[in-house]
């Protein structure tokens, strides 16, 4: 509204110089034609009117364009003037805002120092408390095991088997903590021997026979004939994911059968000659992972349902260990599964293969797939 107000003085201003300018030019073109026009017979008063009313008319508008100029220069140093405030006005602006930024960047640096303190703290209590809690766990373990081949009657036999059922559980959970704090430290060391895929796949299958048993399901073992039988990598980290990933399978299935599979990935332009990888994969016909809770199974502490954990115990741990381990080892690691019907977990695996094994022909094979049960 007030830009329209102050428009109106300008526009009368602007049509007040035209009047004013038409006139000047009426009277200049008054003045040549008199000018002009002048006989030698012509009063010299008509002669001098012509003269002057020409000079006046153009006094007029050599005085317009003069003002017009100056009401221009003053505008456009007005208008400098305002530029160079608001310019100055910006600056001051974008410095307190480059202030600000550099306030928040310190306190967001100071914060992200603290939570790395505060990690590395809670890493360290992890690593000495889990370590403190072997010691102890072992020896119960011990003496239940002791106990259970001694005299007693049936009570305490029950008894006995809920203690070394639950100290195992615990010493599951320790070594989960300790191998987590380790991977949060980097201090987790792989070990590079050869050893044999077949009985290592086979001792890490074979003590769950009797838990599979007891669940009424079929724990089969399936190797490829292209695996090689002697490969080079740390047998010691692939038990633990094994044993992580076959403990979860039998501990969710409830009928059906819980299968361990190894394959040999086909080899791409970019592979070497003397490294094989190897694709594991442990599917199970139990409970499934519903499709919204598959994305964060590898989290920490994450199950994707507390009423399984109930019924079946658990922390959530293992999984995030035997993911963090997967990594580590150069490989990846995934899931598909479908609720009700059973998940499948696998893993890709490179390891070193000696030039001197060959693939075991499966003439040589008695049977592609060891059936434990």
């Amino acid at each position: 509204m007030s830009d329209n107000l102050q428009l109106i003085p300008e526009e009368k201003n602007k049509r007040g110089r035209l009047v004013v300018a038409v006139a000047a030019l009426s009277a200049i073109a008054a003045g040549t034609v008199l000018w002009m026009g002048v006989r030698p017979v012509t009063p010299v008063s008509t002669y001098a009117v012509g003269v002057v009313t020409f000079a006046l008319g153009f006094l007029t508008m050599f005085t317009i364009c003069t003002l017009t100029a100056r009401r221009r220069l003053t505008a456009a140093e007005q208008s400098k003037d305002f530029a160079d405030k608001t310019l100055a006005s910006e600056v001051r602006q974008l410095t307190r805002e480059v202030g600000v930024r550099r306030d928040v960047e310190k306190a967001l640096y100071a914060a992200m120092e603290a939570a790395e303190m505060a990690n590395e703290a809670k890493t360290d209590f992890l690593a000495n408390v889990s370590h403190e809690l072997k010691t102890p766990m072992t020896a119960i373990i011990s003496s239940a095991d002791l106990l259970l081949t001694s005299p007693h009657d049936g009570e305490s036999y029950e008894l006995l088997k809920i203690v070394k059922k639950a100290s195992d559980n615990m010493m599951v959970l320790i070594g989960n903590l300790l191998e987590l704090a380790r991977g949060e430290k980097g201090n987790i060391e792989l070990e590079q021997s050869n050893f044999d895929l077949r009985e290592a796949i086979d001792a890490i299958a074979r003590p769950y026979m009797p838990k599979a048993i007891d669940r009424g399901i079929r724990l089969s073992c399936s190797i490829d004939p292209n695996v090689p039988d002697v490969v080079v990598g740390d047998p010691r980290r692939l038990q633990q994911i094994l044993n992580n990933l076959i403990d979860n399978a039998i501990k969710f299935t409830h009928k059906g059968h819980v299968k361990v599979s190894v394959v040999r990935e086909p080899e791409d332009s970019t592979s070497q000659l003397s490294y094989v990888r190897l694709r594991f994969s442990v599917a199970d016909t139990g409970i499934g992972i519903p499709m919204d809770m598959l994305h964060m199974v590898f989290d920490v502490f994450t199950q994707a349902d507390s009423s399984s954990t109930r019924s079946a115990g658990g922390t959530g741990l293992g999984l995030s260990v035997t993911r963090q381990l997967v990594e580590i080892m150069g490989g990846n690691i995934s899931v598909e599964s479908e609720e009700g019907v059973g998940s499948t977990f696998e893993f890709v695996m490179k390891f070193r293969s000696e030039s001197e094994t060959e693939p075991r022909r499966p003439e040589s094979l008695p049977h592609t797939e060891e059936v434990i049960r």
